[in-house]
């Protein structure tokens, strides 16, 4: 949903969350509380996550203490498996949970391709954090050519088109 809006006025964003649609029924709310609920979610803003707001379209925000990658790491660096480490080579962000990683799993490590991996295992954060920085750029560049078709479909659509027309002119105050 916020890709889509991305696309519609020509931007391109890294993903850090996940939006989800829920039809406003009792079951399907039961249902996704006890998915929140296995991920520590708690809400951070209003309005909340009920029915009433649901069924008049308002958006339920809320933030998983148990989601991520860095909060799988913590609750299992204690007893790795090969493929947890190999996951977390290829997908922490943390400079400083690389550096760790690459020194607790040197084998794994030093077989990593990813850049990224390379200079935690010589410790250098400032390689870290450029190549972390073009990991992010290189996502940012293929979402925006893989977004592109999408676009163009979304712009040749007459009533999208007026949508965006009038977001325009809200946004300069028209």
């Amino acid at each position: 949903m916020g890709g889509q809006a991305c696309v519609l006025y020509g931007a391109a964003e890294f993903s850090r969350d996940i939006d989800l649609a829920l039809l406003a029924e009792p079951d399907n709310l039961t249902r996704l509380r006890e998915a929140m609920a296995e991920l520590e979610a708690s809400p951070i803003a209003v309005p909340p996550l009920s029915i009433d707001y649901l069924s008049r379209g308002h958006a339920a925000h809320l933030r998983c203490a148990a989601a991520g990658v860095e909060a799988d790491y913590f609750a299992h660096r204690s007893d790795p498996t090969a493929a947890r480490v190999a996951f977390w080579l290829e997908e922490l962000r943390s400079p400083s949970l690389l550096i760790e990683l690459a020194a607790s799993e040197p084998a794994a490590a030093s077989a990593s391709q990813r850049t990224a991996v390379h200079a935690a295992r010589r410790g250098a954060t400032d390689e870290i954090e450029r190549a972390l920085a073009d990991e992010q750029a290189a996502e940012t560049a293929a979402d925006r050519i893989w977004w592109e078709p999408l676009k163009r479909e979304l712009e040749s659509n007459p009533p999208l088109q007026q949508l965006r027309m009038i977001a325009n002119e809200s946004a300069v105050g028209v």
